[in-house]
């Protein structure tokens, strides 16, 4: 009888200094202002005011008495002990712990904003501040016992377990507005004229029973078998439990007597095979299956306004966990002294998926979670490596590759599509498919807008340099009812390529990486807007169609109309082919000679030069008016 014992911790004070920006003016807004603002908007004007927009300079932002000050500290730690009761079998509790807090102080600063001339532009934000506090406790507690013993040929591993993960939050904050100027910043000096305070706490909790039995024959035939059954707080208690098994085998065949005579040949081969269950009880919110009540929901009473609770959210006490099953079937090999190859075609189905579903707004209440929607991956993945030498060289080749197909098997009872921007997603096709309409080529001329299908279910400003879109249905209108799945963000395909190669002292080392089948969404920040306050256009569109450039890669610019903006009207003029191989990793190096290294005392040194990120082979990045596709190189 033997035991052993372990405790860790780790205590993490992080605390950021006074910075200038406040939450709503924060850096990732300073970056999205900066780049939003249109070029004709000066950072300063001649009378040294800042230039600005509606909402502000981002300039000015950085400028001002703003801050926001974060104090957080995390500590964690983690006890453990295994007791080997009797030989071979051991007892193994253990205990990991968390808790993080953080304290912040946010203040806004008041900023008023001048027009060029001088005179005053609009009046100042009104400056605020809000203090608050939050704590995150994490605790999970975990026993195992572990046995595994060989009699014979024949060998044994057996583990039972308990595990239990609870968290709970806390949060508070308070808020005030309306200082006497930006030197001022702490809530008591403010006016309680528009105060608020707010406050929240949650808990959840999984507990878990899980086994696993391992059984091995010569090593020839390897069998596996787990259970696991779960129980999460966020479902209601007739619901709560769910049981999710696995089961998995091998056959190395190289190891029976018949294949002795291949062994020269196939030095390996290895057949396996796997089913198995998951359960995924992770949704938003964490009481999904009560009516939990929000305060500030305010109404009137006796003459005035009485602050009041009410739900926000509709449930659905009946949802249960969220089921992905999974079939394995796989094989490994060693040939020729030289190839390895590996094969899987797996087949993963999850259903009963929990989502908002979209109710119509006469519902009154935030949609609830539901079952109600079932997908499918299935596909191969497959990698050959290639190994060899040959005097002074010697190399080692792997490739992989994976083919997937992903669809959706059902959605909710009735099966109807989802669709949400340029987005859809319905039976049949990929979550989250492209959605939009065919692009035909940019009008030429005044005759080809009046004898092409109206537009006018888009814009009725159709004119000569607009994108011409497909009348799908043939009613002699472009309207929604002609948006068509444009392809998928999910690549079919994907691929790499691992090199190394040695010769004497030096070594080479490259990494290839790749898609097919993939379309990607040029909009936005890609290629840029026009506007008179905001808008940055990229230099791709000083190739837009004019009178005088009628060749021009991209339509006649918008400014007040949309019919070819990417944002307002999706197409397959803006969703393109983004199939690529890359080369992301590239590396040359020089072992010196052993003596050398000797000689400072070292075993070994190497020098090498190492480039990441290196460049594309090849992207599909444009298309022709016509709608076909170009290759174009990129370095």
């Amino acid at each position: 009888m033997s035991a052993f014992g372990y405790l860790s911790y780790t205590y993490q004070p992080l605390t950021q200094p006074q910075s200038s920006l406040a939450a709503d003016q924060g850096f990732d807004q300073v970056l999205r202002q900066f780049n939003r603002i249109s070029p004709i908007i000066p950072a300063y004007y001649q009378n040294g005011q800042y230039g600005h927009i509606s909402d502000g300079s981002p300039l000015a932002w950085l400028n001002s008495k703003s801050f926001d000050d974060q104090k957080a500290y995390n500590f964690q730690g983690s006890a453990g002990a295994d007791w080997e009761i009797i030989k071979g079998l051991h007892f193994k509790p253990s205990l990991n712990y968390k808790f993080n807090t953080n304290q912040s102080n946010n203040f806004v600063a008041a900023i008023q904003y001048y027009n060029a001339d001088g005179s005053l532009s609009g009046v100042p934000n009104i400056s605020n501040a809000t203090d608050s506090y939050s704590s995150h406790t994490y605790i999970a507690p975990q026993a195992l016992l572990d046995y595994g013993t060989k009699i014979g040929n024949h060998s044994i591993k057996v583990l039972a377990g308990a595990s239990q993960e609870y968290t709970s939050y806390y949060t508070l904050s308070g808020y005030r507005q309306g200082f006497l100027n930006n030197s001022l910043s702490d809530l008591n000096v403010a006016p309680t004229t528009g105060q608020t305070t707010s406050n929240d706490t949650y808990d959840v909790a999984q507990r878990s029973f899980f086994g696993r039995l391992n059984y091995d024959y010569k090593g020839k035939y390897l069998l596996e078998g787990d259970i696991r059954d779960d129980g999460s707080s966020r479902f209601a208690p007739a619901n709560r439990w769910g049981v999710f098994p696995g089961v998995s085998a091998g056959w190395r065949v190289s190891e029976e007597d018949f294949f002795s005579g291949l062994k020269s040949v196939v030095s390996n081969l290895k057949l396996r095979a796997s089913w198995g269950k998951l359960g995924n009880q992770d949704i938003a919110g964490y009481y999904p299956t009560i009516a939990t009540v929000n305060s500030g929901q305010n109404y009137p009473y006796g003459g005035t306004v009485v602050g009041g609770v009410a739900p926000l959210n509709g449930v659905d006490p009946t949802i249960v966990w969220e089921q992905t099953a999974q079939t394995d079937i796989g094989l490994d090999a060693d040939f020729l002294n030289v190839f390895t190859f590996t094969a899987d075609y797996f087949d993963k189905k999850t259903t009963d998926v929990l989502y908002q579903v979209s109710l119509p707004q006469t519902y009154g209440l935030g949609a609830p979670v539901i079952n109600g929607s079932s997908y499918q991956n299935t596909g191969w993945e497959l990698a050959l490596t290639y190994h060899d030498k040959a005097g002074d060289f010697s190399w080692n080749v792997t490739g992989n590759a994976a083919f997937i197909k992903n669809k959706v098997l059902q959605l909710g009872q009735g099966n109807a599509p989802q669709i949400s921007g340029p987005y859809i997603t319905e039976v049949g096709q990929p979550q989250g498919s492209y959605y939009g309409y065919i692009a035909q080529g940019i009008f030429q001329n005044t005759a080809q807008v009046n004898s092409h299908a109206s537009q006018k279910g888009i814009s009725p400003n159709t004119a000569p340099g607009d994108i011409i879109y497909k009348d799908v249905n043939g009613d002699g209108t472009v309207d929604a009812n002609d948006r068509v799945v444009l392809g998928s963000n999910f690549p079919k395909v994907t691929f790499g390529l691992n090199l190394n190669v040695n010769w004497k002292q030096f070594d080479l080392t490259g990494f290839f990486q790749g898609a097919a089948g993939v379309k990607n969404y040029i909009s936005g920040i890609a290629l840029g807007t026009n506007g008179i306050a905001t808008g940055k256009p990229t230099s791709a569109m000083l190739d837009s169609w004019s009178p005088t450039n009628p060749n021009a890669t991209f339509p006649r610019l918008w400014l007040n109309y949309t019919q070819n903006n990417p944002s307002s009207v999706p197409s397959s003029f803006w969703i393109r082919n983004a199939s690529y191989v890359r080369l992301k990793n590239v590396q040359l190096g020089y072992s010196l000679p052993a003596a050398w290294a000797k000689t400072i005392g070292c075993k070994k040194l190497r020098v090498f030069l190492q480039r990441t990120k290196c460049f594309n082979i090849y992207q599909l990045l444009q298309m022709d008016r016509s709608g076909g596709s170009i290759w174009r190189k990129r370095i």
